[in-house]
């Protein structure tokens, strides 16, 4: 499959209105310069890395690839960030392997940190941690 445009990205994800370019452009880290919710933050930064991959933006992208890398390798959690990977849909799941096979092109010094993050992403989600986790978040 080619890589999807933005607009495709962001519906995918059902944000109708993304973060602006220029915020991103002056906020590298997704999951530490904003504190907007994930569902928002990481599919705008992926659109912006879609629509920017020629420009000054390195940082940006290297700043979205590590959070997704943090994204894949993290827990269950019922709040925050963690929840990203555990609340995405297998198209969206899907979508974030995509971006990451594309970024191995874009960004060669972080080839190996793009295919660890692709790696965990690939993972399996253990259901039934997922489970335990939303049983003791509800009690």
């Amino acid at each position: 499959m080619a890589i999807m445009n933005s607009n495709k990205l962001l519906g995918l994800f059902k944000v109708k209105e993304a973060i602006s370019d220029k915020v991103i452009a002056s906020n590298s880290a997704p999951l530490f310069d904003l504190n907007l919710d994930v569902f928002l933050t990481i599919p705008s930064y992926m659109a912006w890395c879609l629509r920017h991959d020629h420009s000054d933006g390195n940082i940006v992208i290297e700043g979205t690839i590590s959070a997704l890398s943090e994204l894949g390798r993290s827990k269950y959690c019922n709040e925050g960030d963690a929840r990203f990977k555990y609340e995405c849909t297998s198209d969206q799941v899907a979508a974030v392997i995509e971006f990451l096979n594309w970024s191995l092109m874009l960004e060669p010094m972080l080839h190996e940190h793009t295919e660890r993050a692709i790696k965990q992403w690939l993972k399996p989600i253990n259901k039934s941690s997922k489970k335990d986790a939303l049983k003791r978040a509800s009690s």
